[in-house]
């Protein structure tokens, strides 16, 4: 990027050799507007020149004379072209009148001729002078305001049209997964062992206290036993060797012991390779952050999120499934939806009702705002959609994008502030998971280790 031939002061001309008269300038006599010439600066610019930075508490107003100029905002997660503006344009008037930061980049979209106008010059003007300008520019950002707002409407418009769409062909999704041979499969795949899903079941009673819970896992040597031998195992990787339950609840915490159950639960139920395994290193980081949200957000809920972050993807797997016993139809069952094969499957071992629920509509916040899902999943669809978008930031290559529009609607949900994906998961997710990793799988932990912001 870069300036060329920059000249201050060189008048620009109209037709029959008058000055170019912006519309921020047309009540101006020929005299005044010399007079704004003289005092502004006038510069031609090359392609992509930075001539506002977003952030910027700078003083000065622009009109181009020539060319045009984008405007790219930056949101944290990305950055957008948000509009374009070409002659006769004023921008930065915003900062101008009110003082206030930049609000977005101002980048020249082609060879370009400028005007600028600071503070200190704009002050040198005469007092009639500036009331006329100040005037027209309350004029444009009124004009301005009301494209704005007739754009929010068109636009309001078109969100309900894509979400009835979208609810329209979420509705049909059943016809698809009625299949035969989704149908016959099902019933083959091995139930999930008997000691996960009643934990499954008692968290999700109200009553039911960690302690409890630790207790109902020692009356059972053989579930106890597996615990131990889990904690002690190269998958957590402690040095010391760990040889009481108690012990592990210390090192693990409650959470970590209960995941610990069901996650090896569920590796009972499917092929241990290395797609599954992936899956599986997946759905445990999203029930790690589930817990982490829940707590953060001081809902008393945390070993039910974790379960819906562990169980979210158990659908794939269905479909991995499918994929290695029916090759020929591999594309086919590249459009079938996960959410429901995974909820099928988890009714069909007598997992409680809202999870299930949870794990269908798993997708709507992508497409839908908070108001329109129902109240009685609406707190834990959110934990799940921040938390799956929190897993893509920190895992990074190799994890399904989402779409971030409803996702400040949805921190609202459960009470946080408005904050980009990106800033929320490496502020407030990402230093509460490094104080635990103690706590985490050895993968998960050089996951965590070696993420770079």
């Amino acid at each position: 990027m870069g300036i060329f031939n920059a000249r201050d002061k060189q008048p620009v001309q109209g037709q029959q050799g008058k000055l170019f008269r912006p519309a921020a300038f047309h009540n101006l006599t020929d005299k005044e507007l010399s007079q704004v010439y003289s005092a502004a600066k006038i510069k031609k610019y090359g392609p992509d020149v930075v001539l506002i930075r977003q952030g910027d508490s700078s003083r000065s107003f622009f009109i181009i004379l020539e060319g045009g100029v984008t405007i790219v905002k930056d949101f944290g997660d990305f950055r957008k072209e948000i509009d374009c503006h070409m002659k006769g344009s004023l921008i930065g008037e915003l900062a101008f009148v009110r003082g206030v930061p930049r609000v977005a980049d101002a980048v020249t979209a082609e060879p370009s001729t400028v005007m600028e106008i600071t503070e200190a010059s704009f002050e040198t003007l005469p007092v009639k002078t500036q009331l006329a300008i100040y005037k027209n520019i309350a004029s444009l950002a009124a004009n301005r305001l009301e494209d704005l707002i007739l754009k929010s409407v068109d636009i309001h418009d078109e969100k309900e049209r894509l979400y009835k769409y979208m609810r329209y062909n979420f509705s049909k999704k059943g016809i698809v997964q009625s299949t035969s041979l989704i149908r016959d499969l099902i019933p083959k795949i091995p139930k999930l062992p008997v000691y996960a899903s009643k934990l499954v079941t008692r968290l999700m009673d109200e009553n039911t206290t960690p302690q409890e819970v630790t207790e109902s896992i020692k009356a059972d040597p053989s579930l106890a036993a597996m615990v131990l031998k889990t904690v002690n195992s190269p998958y957590f990787g402690f040095v010391q060797k760990v040889s009481d339950l108690n012990r592990a609840v210390v090192l693990l915490g409650f959470n970590g012991v209960y995941q610990m159950v069901v996650s090896n639960g569920l590796k009972s139920t499917m092929p241990r390779s290395e797609p599954f395994m992936a899956l599986q290193t997946h759905s445990l980081m999203v029930s790690m952050i589930a817990n982490e949200v829940s707590l953060l957000s001081n809902r008393d809920r945390a070993g039910v999120n974790s379960t819906i972050g562990l169980l979210h993807d158990l659908g794939k797997s269905v479909i991995l499934l499918l994929k290695l016993r029916n090759p020929k139809i591999d594309g086919l069952l590249d459009t079938v939806d996960h959410s429901e094969i995974g909820s099928e499957l988890l009714k069909s071992w007598s997992l409680p009702d809202h999870i299930c629920d949870v794990i269908e509509c798993q997708n709507y916040p992508e497409f839908s705002p908070p108001q329109k899902i129902d109240t009685e999943r609406l707190e834990d669809l959110a934990v799940l959609y921040i938390s799956r978008i929190c897993c893509k930031h920190i895992m990074g290559a190799g994890q399904t994008a989402f779409s971030t529009t409803f996702f400040n609607d949805y921190l609202s949900v459960l009470k946080f502030p408005r904050q980009s994906s990106v800033d929320f998961c490496k502020e407030r997710i990402y230093p509460v998971m490094m104080k635990n990793e103690n706590r985490f799988p050895a993968n998960l932990r050089y996951e965590l280790r070696n993420k770079e912001w």
